[in-house]
């Protein structure tokens, strides 16, 4: 079933499913459910399928992603709004390295999704482990639109990664370097 969610094939995700496969059951070298497969590639309708027989949107792979990462991942900000406004499924999501989708979307330079997730209640000034914050990626990947999202959002331009404020970045001092960034 992850190759089929992964492919978007709908027909046969349905078919697996009547046959008694299991909509949750982690899968690949990330452990990720069918829905996460399904979700990273952007397949809204396999995402629909999978959710309305009982994929669960919350669970994470191995590397602390759940469902909403991997639709941020794929920036269909239409399968995006689609898991967020399912129950219990929140805005302010953490990975292991405790970075938001509101990090994804503005390190990807994702005006859509960043505009959602703001809306929904996103956090401008999450923290991740690392100190980055979104505004620090949206600087790193000098997308004007969503820096001025995240700065109408109320983004704090004095906010530190290492020895550098936000602020210092949109200015064009310079970005995170290293693979630290995202990865």
């Amino acid at each position: 079933m992850h190759w089929a969610a992964v492919y978007g094939e709908v027909e046969t995700c349905a078919y697996l499913i009547e046959q008694g496969a299991e909509v949750n059951a982690p899968g690949g070298s990330r452990h990720s459910t069918p829905l996460q497969c399904a979700g990273r590639y952007g397949h809204l309708e396999a995402v629909d399928l999978l959710i309305r027989k009982g994929a669960k949107p919350r669970l994470v792979d191995a590397d602390g992603y759940s469902c909403v990462y991997a639709v941020t991942r794929s920036s269909n900000y239409w399968a995006l709004l689609y898991v967020l406004l399912q129950p219990d499924v929140p805005v302010n999501d953490w990975d292991k390295k405790r970075r938001s989708p509101l990090h994804w979307a503005a390190y990807q330079g994702d005006e859509e999704s960043v505009a959602i997730l703001l809306k929904l209640g996103a956090d401008p000034n999450a923290v991740a482990q690392d100190g980055l914050t979104p505004l620090h990626l949206a600087a790193y990947d000098g997308n004007k639109d969503c820096i001025a999202m995240l700065l109408e959002a109320g983004a704090d331009l004095t906010a530190k990664y290492r020895d550098e404020t936000a602020g210092e970045m949109v200015r064009g001092r310079g970005p995170p370097t290293g693979s630290e960034v995202c990865t």
